[in-house]
C-alpha cells in the first residue's frame, strides 16, 4: 500500500475532508508532513533490502559484504580492477563456482592481469579405461595423423596423454598426476594494428611488422570464462602454421585475428606456407596463384603469376608484455587537459606542426608518416627559436602518435 499524501487524505471520511477544505486544508498540511516522514522510512526500508545484494547496496556496505565472504584486495597491482563493488561481485561469483577450472583461470587473470587457463592434469593421464566410462579423446599414444597435437605439447592446450609423475608439482617437475592442477598465465598480450601498411621487401613479398622484421602473429583474445574453458582461437597464443591452415575461418577475416587487403579491397582467402629464408635471399614455397601467409615469421607472399599489388595493408595482432608506445588502447588518463588545440596528421607530421603555435599534432590511425624533419611555427622567429618538442602518444582515439610543441 502506498502512503503518499493523496492516499492518506482519501482514508479520511468525506465530511472531514469537506470541512478541511472549507478551513483552507490545515489537516491536509499535517498529513503532508506525516507522508513525507513515511516516505523517508519507506525508502530506508527499501534500501535495507537492497543492501543485502552487492549489485544494489549502498557504497558504504560494499566492504562489509566483502568482509563476510573473506574478500581480500590485490592492493592495486592490477590497474584494470578499478571498482571495489565489481571486485567483490567477482569474488561472490568465484565462491559459487569454486573448484571449477574455468573459475581458477578467471581468478588468475584478475589477479595478474594476464589471460590464463587452468588445466586439470588428471584428464591427461594415460590410464586403462573402464569400459563403462570411456574417454574417447584420451588415447594412450598420440594420433600421429593429427598434426596439431605436437604443436601444443606441454602447454596450456596439450591434449596428449602422459604417464603419471609421482614427484611433487611444487618442484616444477611432477606435473601429470591425479591431484595436480596447473594454471598457465600467458604473459604476452595481443596488441592490434588495424589497416597498417605492410612493409615491402620487393613487389611481391611483404612483412606484417611495421619495424620490417620477422615477428610471430598472435591470436585475438575473446575469452568467456562463464561459457567454457578458453581454447586456442580465443587465447593470446602465437598462431601456428598447421593450426591456421586447419582452422583458417576461425583466424582470418573481418573482426578476427588477421586480415589482408590489397589495392583497397579485402583479400577473401589465403593459404598458409612456410616462408622461411631460402638460397640467394629468396623465400621458400612462394606461391604461383594464391596469396600465402606465414604466421610464425609474419610474412606475406603474393603469387608470381598474377599482377603485383600496389597498396598492401594488414590487420593483425602482435604480442607484448605491457602497454608501451602508441597503440589501440586507452591512454587518456596520462595526459593533461591543456593539450590543445589538436591538429590531425593527414599527409606528413611537418605539415600538421607548421600551423601550430602551441598544440598537438595527432596521428589518428596505424599508418606511417614522414617527419618531423624540421619544426616550423606560425609564431615569430624569436619565439620559434625557443620552441622545443617532445613525443607523446595519442590518448583520445587510443591509437597513433602525438607531438607537442611549446
Amino acid at each position: 500500500m502506498s502512503f503518499d499524501l493523496e492516499s492518506l487524505y482519501n482514508l479520511l471520511p468525506a465530511i472531514d475532508r469537506r470541512r478541511d477544505t472549507d478551513q483552507r486544508e490545515p489537516l491536509g498540511a499535517l498529513l503532508a508532513v506525516l507522508a513525507e516522514q513515511v516516505e523517508v522510512l519507506q525508502e530506508n526500508l527499501d534500501q535495507s533490502y537492497d543492501d543485502l545484494f552487492i549489485e544494489t547496496c549502498a557504497p558504504w556496505v560494499v566492504p562489509y559484504i566483502g568482509d563476510l565472504i573473506g574478500y581480500r584486495s590485490v592492493h592495486g597491482r592490477v590497474p584494470r580492477i578499478a571498482s571495489p563493488r565489481a571486485d567483490v561481485a567477482h569474488t561472490l561469483a568465484f565462491r559459487q563456482r569454486k573448484g571449477t577450472a574455468s573459475m581458477l583461470g578467471e581468478l588468475a587473470r584478475d589477479v595478474t592481469g594476464w589471460p590464463a587457463r587452468a588445466v586439470e592434469f588428471f584428464q591427461l593421464l594415460a590410464t586403462t579405461q573402464h569400459l563403462l566410462h570411456l574417454r574417447f579423446g584420451n588415447h594412450y599414444a598420440p594420433d600421429l595423423r593429427d598434426s596439431e597435437l605436437v604443436e601444443y605439447l606441454n602447454g596450456p592446450f596439450d591434449r596428449i596423454a602422459h604417464t603419471a609423475e609421482v614427484r611433487r608439482i611444487a618442484t616444477g617437475t611432477g606435473r601429470y598426476n591425479i591431484p595436480n592442477i596447473g594454471v598457465f598465465a600467458l604473459r604476452l598480450v595481443p596488441y592490434p594494428l588495424t589497416d597498417s601498411p605492410a612493409v615491402s621487401v620487393d613487389d611481391r613479398r611483404y612483412l606484417f611488422s611495421p619495424l620490417g622484421n620477422s615477428a610471430p602473429l598472435f591470436t585475438k583474445t575473446q575469452v568467456d570464462y562463464d561459457a567454457h574453458l578458453p581454447e586456442p582461437p580465443n587465447m593470446p597464443d602465437p598462431i601456428r602454421r598447421r593450426v591456421l591452415r586447419n582452422h583458417l575461418a576461425d583466424y582470418y577475416g573481418a573482426g578476427l585475428s588477421l586480415q589482408l587487403s590489397a589495392n583497397g579491397a579485402a583479400i577473401p582467402a589465403v593459404i598458409v606456407c612456410d616462408l622461411a629464408d631460402a638460397a640467394a635471399g629468396a623465400w621458400a614455397h612462394q606461391p604461383d596463384n594464391d596469396v600465402a601467409v606465414d604466421p610464425v615469421l609474419g610474412r606475406i607472399a603474393f603469387p608470381r603469376l598474377q599482377p603485383a599489388p600496389a597498396d598492401v595493408r594488414v590487420t593483425f595482432h602482435y604480442g607484448f608484455s605491457a602497454d608501451l608506445g602508441g597503440g589501440e588502447y586507452e591512454r587518456e588518463q596520462s595526459f593533461a587537459a591543456e593539450l590543445l588545440p589538436i591538429q590531425p596528421v593527414t599527409t606528413t607530421i611537418d605539415a600538421a606542426l607548421t600551423p601550430l603555435g602551441q598544440g598537438v599534432a595527432e596521428v589518428q590511425d596505424s599508418g606511417r608518416y614522414d617527419g618531423p624533419a624540421t619544426i616550423q611555427s606560425g609564431a615569430s622567429h624569436r619565439n620559434a627559436s625557443r620552441m622545443r618538442y617532445m613525443i607523446v602518444f595519442c590518448p583520445s582515439r587510443r591509437n597513433g602518435l602525438m607531438l607537442l610543441t611549446r
